[in-house]
Parts: C-alpha cells; sequence; structure tokens
C-alpha cells in the first residue's frame, strides 16, 4: 500500500517511486491526513484506522513529520530528515494496529544528498 499527501511533491515523489517499483494503482491511497498530522502517535491511529491488510506501507509525507515520525521510531535516525530521504522500518507484528515504536527494528535509510 503507498499512503502518499495530496500536495505535488509528496504525490510526484510517489508516483515515480510506484512507477519504479511496478505497482499498480489500486494499491495507492491519497489522504489529507498525511499533509496535516502532528504527532508521530497519529501516523499510527490513521494505521490502524485504515485495517490495512497490506504487509507493506510506503508512506509520502511532510517534514517535519516525517523526520520526527522516523525519530521516534528509531535512534538510528537523526533529526533533519531531508527532504525525499528514506527510512524501512520492520514491525513485529499481525496487524498495524499493534505497529509501535517498542516492536520497530530500523532497516535501512536513504539520504538523497549522498547521491549529488
Amino acid at each position: 500500500t503507498y499512503l502518499t499527501s495530496p500536495a505535488k511533491r509528496a504525490s510526484d515523489t510517489c508516483s515515480i517511486f510506484m512507477k519504479s517499483l511496478g505497482a499498480e494503482t489500486k494499491n495507492l491511497l491519497e489522504d489529507r491526513f498525511l499533509y496535516r498530522y502532528h504527532l508521530p502517535e497519529d501516523l499510527f491511529q490513521y494505521l490502524a484506522e485504515l485495517e490495512l491488510e497490506s504487509q507493506s506501507v510506503a508512506v509520502f509525507g511532510h517534514n517535519p513529520m516525517m523526520s520526527q515520525t522516523a525519530g521516534y521510531l528509531c535512534s538510528e535516525i537523526l533529526s533533519g530528515f531531508p527532504k525525499c530521504g528514506v527510512f524501512v522500518i520492520d514491525f513485529e507484528v499481525s496487524l498495524w494496529a499493534d505497529a509501535k515504536p517498542s516492536n520497530a527494528r530500523f532497516v535501512h535509510y536513504e539520504n538523497p544528498k549522498e547521491y549529488k
């Protein structure tokens, strides 16, 4: 599942990822929530309410919330998460409603500045 803010940069970035990964548009959800949530905990509540059946979710949002969410989930992510930064977290859960920092495992981080 791909979740994106309707803002142009987030939506365009999501489209680029989906195209390069061969994802189907039926797996796309665009929601203004991702443009305006205020606390990392809000994102978890949102995911729980969606009742997603997908085991993988890609979220395309905005700073400062993406940076705060990354830092909330794992200390390996430094503050100042850059535009177009990518972080991958694995949760050892069956339901998204059970996802929380205590069962989050850092997998990968990409900083686009490394590719300049």
